[in-house]
């Protein structure tokens, strides 16, 4: 038997039409579920990105954090050193107890503000292998929600432009004239201290040093010795990387000499008293234990700096004074 198509669609029009119109609200239904649960999971991923985000911004808002305040602390413990002329026992120890202090104030700070959980360890505070660097070394952790986020960093800090502590340490009656350090008779009654009047220590009377650490620009060191750069350099007050001369921390401690890769400046004579040799006037050599005689190095007068040092045949040889100088 032969099917009718037609007569089985008009029969069953009122049936086939019911069924199509139940697919089609049964497909705008799914299709609209589809759009929803879309939609919704576009949002997750927006939300989730914004404080992805947000949570990335506080990590290194709080690292970069970490340099501003240890640079604070580093900077206000030297003027305490200078005011109450009192050195630290241990600078190391006593930075990384004041930055962990600071940071636990931060910590608390921070989790009113952003809500995050944020723990935080100062584990080492030491010098740079730059010496016009301190490295402050962290561990930390951070916790908002579900998001979790550990580091060990390292923060270099810089001590170019904070005060030079050492020479206030080591001397009395001494006074501040603009950027430099005027020593009266403070070096002089030093010195003699130390070398039980061995030596002429005249020429220190009034002499000065830098009263901030400077970075010198006249790299390689030797060519100080020419075009008035040693006078340049020391009308502006610069400091030189040291193999002898104490870094900061052991400044700090009032060390004029200490085992790490340091600096030193020169302090300049004062007076003139017309001998030909005295004190080398480099402050490491001046503040350590036993400071040693060398001859004067005459230099062109400019600016006003005094036109004379003295210095041994090391640092001849170093600032290239010895091509101009026999040694």
């Amino acid at each position: 038997m032969k099917f009718n198509f037609k007569r089985f669609f008009l029969e069953n029009e009122g049936n086939i039409i019911s069924s199509i119109t139940i697919i089609l609200i049964f497909s705008f239904i799914l299709v609209g579920i589809l759009v929803l649960q879309t939609s919704n999971y576009n949002n997750e991923n927006k939300v989730s990105k914004l404080t992805s985000d947000n949570f990335e911004y506080i990590v290194e808002d709080y690292r970069a954090n970490i340099k501003v305040l240890s640079l604070d602390i580093i900077n206000q413990t030297s003027k305490n050193i200078i005011e109450n002329k009192q050195p630290l026992s241990n600078s190391r120890i006593q930075l990384k107890n004041q930055i962990n202090q600071r940071l636990a104030d931060e910590n608390r700070k921070y989790y009113n503000d952003y809500n995050i959980i944020i723990n935080s360890e100062v584990l080492e505070v030491f010098s740079d292998d730059n010496p016009f660097y301190i490295n402050v070394k962290t561990k930390l952790t951070f916790t908002k929600d579900d998001i979790s986020y550990s580091t060990e960093d390292i923060c270099k800090i810089s001590v170019i432009g904070l005060y030079d502590p050492l020479p206030f340490l080591k001397c009395k009656g001494i006074q501040v004239e603009n950027d430099k350090i005027k020593y009266n008779h403070g070096l002089k009654d030093y010195l003699d201290r130390k070398i039980n009047g061995i030596i002429n220590t005249n020429p220190y009377i009034n002499g000065k040093s830098p009263l901030f650490i400077k970075k010198c620009p006249y790299e390689p060191y030797n060519c100080h010795g020419h075009n008035n750069l040693c006078q340049n350099c020391i009308l502006n007050g610069y400091y030189h990387e040291s193999s002898d001369g104490s870094c900061y921390l052991c400044r700090m401690e009032g060390h004029g000499t200490c085992s790490h890769y340091g600096l030193e400046t020169f302090i300049v004579p004062g007076e003139y008293d017309e001998i030909n040799s005295s004190i080398t006037s480099i402050d490491h050599v001046i503040f350590s234990d036993n400071p040693y005689c060398s001859n004067l190095i005459c230099l062109n007068n400019s600016s006003n700096v005094n036109n004379f040092i003295f210095l041994d045949n090391g640092h001849k040889n170093k600032y290239g004074f010895s091509e101009l100088y026999e040694i």
